[in-house]
């Protein structure tokens, strides 16, 4: 098992690797390596299960994804949450 300290070294891995790909323009071509390895070395039978493993191709996509998206989806939805904050008598959550 892995421990937490290798699981943040192999995140900062992950993330520099990011970084340095999109800082010379060709991470999409390093993630299209990567798809193209994991799909021509995946041995399962259910096709379903295919990128949800902790893969490179996979950790790295979501570094991506967390670098470019996470800003971008809180920006979008700054309006909504502000709106509701707004709200004078509070909000309430009934989860089902």
């Amino acid at each position: 098992m892995e421990t937490a300290s290798a699981m943040e070294l192999r995140d900062e891995v992950h993330q520099a690797i990011v970084d340095v790909f999109i800082g010379n323009g060709c991470l999409s071509s390093l993630l299209s390596v990567l798809f193209k390895k994991e799909i021509e070395t995946f041995t399962g039978t259910n096709k379903a299960v295919l990128f949800r493993t902790d893969s490179p191709a996979t950790m790295i996509m979501s570094k991506y994804l967390n670098r470019v998206a996470h800003p971008f989806l809180s920006e979008l939805t700054k309006p909504i949450f502000e709106e509701l904050e707004s709200y004078p008598t509070g909000l309430e959550v009934n989860y089902i």
